[in-house]
């Protein structure tokens, strides 16, 4: 089999992942607040998600470390398969009694994508040829966009259409497909893995040898560092805060919440579109497009936090997208170059991990200071974050030794 082949394997899996994983959500809200009419426990939601995920990207490195990327990545999503199907069942009891059951799942489908991302992201090299990394990583990045857009506004008609708990059973079709597509990668390094002797690492050893080697590598420790304050960042655009904004702010209708976000994502995917139209031109200038990705995200930040009119808005939110994007590809593309293939899955786990403990915190911290100090304030912060990160960057590229770019 070619790597074409096992590259559309991979992103046909993923995307049929990510449809179930968004239809899941819809799903389970739905089910939850039909028979308790609690939103504090739809909020539990997220919370649950990210602390189980927390403790999946801990726990990846020995995983990875013992099956290998490919085989990693296909159990746990068989895993969630699995589970989907019984959580369907239990979502068609009284939700009440149950309701216990139906969080140790949400825990445990969101321990399981702690060990799938870091997987995935670490295949994405074996799967196609260094020269077209950039465009590798633009088209997924587009498509998860694509995927995660249409699946929200699908996931919300069928949830109508169909209720919370046929949403359940098709997500577990949708991840039983997804499962099927990831079987079929021809992986060749992992089949060698299981021919190599066992790793005489204790498992402590194994769980730090990622961080280890985000730290002692300086552009993955200055991309880590950045990521962690990025996600703190970046918590000004979850939908909470946007609808505070657009309300105390734009003083303009909800609905216009939803068109700032659909910008949002549009910027996204006009990135991710320039990255497949210019891989090259950004594989040869990777630092160069994230230093312009971290500036223009600071900038246009603030420029939205200070901004009165509703259209601007539109507009603002398109560029920060977009600038979010260039950076991601980047520091994608940057991480997948600088790193060896077999210690991968470990800074993906290590750097998924700080990823979801910063955003976790950075939401109920920004979430307390946009009512403390105003929504202008948490905007005002993140761009001053944005532009600290700009800078470090910039120190670290411009400490290196010369390369082909210069700043």
């Amino acid at each position: 089999m070619t790597k074409n082949h096992a590259f559309r394997y991979l992103w046909m899996g993923q995307s049929l992942a990510n449809c179930g994983d968004v239809f899941y959500i819809v799903g389970l809200m739905t089910v939850i607040y039909a028979d308790t009419g609690s939103a504090f426990l739809m909020a539990l939601v997220p919370f649950v998600n990210t602390l189980s995920r927390f403790t999946g990207d801990l726990t990846a490195p020995l995983m990875i470390e013992s099956a290998g990327v490919k085989r990693m990545l296909v159990v746990s999503q068989a895993g969630k398969t699995l589970l989907l199907f019984f959580f369907a069942v239990l979502s068609s009891l009284d939700i009440k009694d149950a309701l216990w059951g139906i969080f140790l799942f949400v825990a445990i489908i969101s321990f399981l994508d702690g060990w799938a991302t870091p997987s995935r992201n670490a295949m994405i090299p074996n799967l196609v040829v260094p020269e077209k990394l950039v465009r590798a990583n633009s088209f997924l990045s587009m498509l998860d966009q694509c995927v995660n857009m249409g699946s929200w506004a699908v996931g919300g008609v069928f949830a109508a259409w169909l209720g919370g708990t046929s949403m359940i059973w098709l997500t577990g079709i949708l991840f039983a497909l997804s499962t099927g597509s990831l079987a079929m990668i021809s992986y060749t390094d992992d089949r060698v893995r299981w021919r190599k002797p066992m790793s005489r690492e204790s498992p402590w050893q194994t769980v730090r040898d990622g961080w280890i080697i985000l730290w002692r590598t300086p552009v993955l420790r200055v991309i880590a560092i950045i990521d962690g304050m990025e996600s703190l960042a970046f918590v000004v655009w979850i939908a909470a805060i946007i609808y505070v904004y657009v309300q105390e702010v734009l003083h303009v209708g909800a609905a216009f919440w939803g068109y700032i976000n659909f910008c949002f994502f549009a910027g996204l995917l006009i990135s991710g579109a320039a990255g497949l139209r210019w891989s090259s031109f950004i594989q040869d200038n990777l630092k160069q497009a994230a230093l312009a990705g971290l500036f223009i995200t600071g900038l246009v930040t603030l420029w939205f936090g200070c901004n009165t009119y509703p259209w601007l808005a539109l507009f603002l939110s398109l560029l920060v997208g977009m600038a979010n994007q260039m950076k991601e590809i980047s520091f994608q593309t940057l991480i997948q170059t600088n790193t060896k293939k077999e210690k991968m899955g470990k800074i993906y786990a290590a750097l998924d991990a700080i990823v979801s403990v910063m955003f976790g915190s950075g939401t109920v911290l920004i979430g307390f200071l946009a009512d403390q100090l105003g929504v202008r304030f948490v905007f005002i912060l993140s761009a001053v974050l944005s532009f600290l990160t700009f800078f470090i960057f910039l120190i670290h590229v411009r400490s290196e030794k010369p390369e082909r770019f210069s700043i």
